[in-house]
């Protein structure tokens, strides 16, 4: 097998991983419980490979060729990143999300505290007034 058909095939695995990337990121999307982080990083490393690859493989290929390769390496590289936006998107709301639980939660919980405080207040302005 020649230096180009190695590229190539390196090429293809490349793709193929960036193609599992990109689908557990469409995933993601639509599911609050995987871990949008983890598969941010499991696309990054993959579309990193990717590009080395088509570096690679756009070595060895003649120049009537390039250009075919080059847009359709930029199709791939379009179809990957709207997947990469739309889980970082998906993260922020799910952040904002927990954020405004999180605040609701103390808000709730403040609440409650002040009404204790003021139930134990009028407990012991009661019982101040039962003793006189």
């Amino acid at each position: 097998m020649g230096d180009l058909g190695k590229a190539q095939k390196k090429h293809a695995a490349a793709r193929g991983w960036l193609t599992r990337a990109v689908n557990q990121l469409k995933d993601i999307t639509k599911s609050a419980t995987v871990k949008i982080e983890q598969a941010l990083e499991f696309y990054n490393t993959h579309m990193e490979k990717v590009n080395e690859a088509q570096e690679e493989v756009e070595l060895f290929i003649n120049n009537d060729n390039l250009a075919a390769e080059i847009e359709e390496a930029g199709k791939i590289d379009d179809k990957a990143r709207k997947a990469k936006l739309a889980a970082m998107l998906k993260a922020k709301e799910l952040e904002k999300a927990a954020k405004k639980t999180d605040d609701d939660e103390e808000s709730v919980s403040s609440a409650s505290s002040r009404n204790r405080a003021h139930v134990r207040l009028q407990k012991s302005n009661y019982q101040s007034l039962v003793v006189m």
